[in-house]
């Protein structure tokens, strides 16, 4: 009696083992099957939806580049459309103070990698686009600002589109002959310098009179 009692015991006990370890390796094949199908799956909209960018130089260049910041409303600063020439007070005409070697420091410090410098060169050209000798050595100076804390410099063509750089075929030929003029006379100055100061061609083209 006891003995069939015990082997009862032990049989219900064995047979609850077997089904637990039965179940837990049915749970296991299962975790395994959708783990394996949820990694596939992401693989592949990844690949689809976010494939990885070739490592190429200019993606390690922008990489290099790091956070930007705008030098605003200064070498760009103008008097909208007028014809009249300004000199270097230019740079304070919207209101921001003269640009400064601490600012530049003050910028690297914060942990920019780059700084733009929007500039606008219609109100320092004569009537042959040559530009003015001091208006080219103060964007010299900020750009070595730049350059000496070891930061990327752009400089442009800004709000030049108010003035010459009218983008139709009446103009065409005209903002050509400048735009070939300015950049020319630019990558001349600079012309010793290496990949860290960059060139951007324009600011935003758009034609003169609307919103485009």
């Amino acid at each position: 009696m006891i003995f069939n009692l015990l082997f009862d015991k032990m049989y219900f006990i064995n047979k609850t083992i077997r089904r637990d370890i039965k179940m837990k390796s049915v749970i296991a094949f299962i975790t395994a099957i959708v783990t394996f199908f949820s990694g596939y799956f992401s693989d592949i909209v990844d690949t689809i939806f976010f494939p990885e960018s070739p490592q190429t130089e200019s993606v390690e260049f922008a990489k290099n580049l790091g956070n930007g910041w705008n030098l605003g409303n200064t070498l760009e600063a103008c008097e909208m459309g007028s014809a009249e020439k300004m000199g270097l007070e230019s740079e304070i005409y919207w209101g921001n103070p003269y640009t400064t070697k601490e600012m530049i420091e003050a910028v690297k410090e914060a942990g920019f990698g780059t700084v733009r410098i929007p500039i606008t060169w219609a109100q320092h050209l004569d009537e042959n686009y040559v530009i003015d000798e001091e208006w080219l050595a103060r964007v010299k100076q900020i750009v070595d600002w730049v350059l000496g804390c070891e930061m990327y410099a752009i400089i442009n063509i800004h709000h030049d589109d108010t003035f010459w750089l009218i983008t139709d075929k009446a103009h065409e030929e005209n903002a050509t002959a400048i735009i070939t003029a300015i950049w020319s006379q630019v990558s001349e100055y600079f012309k010793d310098y290496d990949e860290r100061l960059i060139f951007e061609t324009m600011n935003e083209p758009r034609v003169v009179g609307c919103d485009t």
